[in-house]
């Protein structure tokens, strides 16, 4: 058995998983908002996606609803969302140089360990 499937069998084995699944902490708007981003990349694709405001809004307001922006002047911050959708599309390139890669099907010589 390859390392990379014992690792999986592993962690689906793991106790903090179950307790994870168990607990069930993503519902309500990070949910949503996860659902509405991954539908609306399917739709249009990632290069589509990024030219896409509905797109960006969804995948930021998923930010938001998983707490990558906290209230107060400590904890995480969002940048503004023009911001946001600047910064992602000067990476476009890079973003889509990644396209076709799927991380269960890398060598374990090409994963980060």
């Amino acid at each position: 058995m390859k390392k990379l499937e014992y690792r999986i069998i592993e962690l689906c084995d793991n106790f903090y998983l179950k307790e994870f699944e168990r607990l069930n902490p993503f519902t309500g708007p990070s949910v949503y908002f996860h659902l509405r981003t991954l539908d609306r990349l399917s739709a249009l694709g990632i290069s589509k996606s990024l030219e896409d405001r509905l797109f960006f809004e969804y995948l930021y307001a998923t930010l938001a609803s998983w707490g990558m922006h906290r209230l107060g002047p400590k904890g995480a911050k969002l940048v503004e969302l023009s911001s946001f959708v600047r910064a992602l599309q000067k990476q476009r390139d890079k973003i889509l140089s990644l396209k076709e890669i799927k991380l269960t099907q890398l060598d374990e010589d090409e994963l980060v360990i």
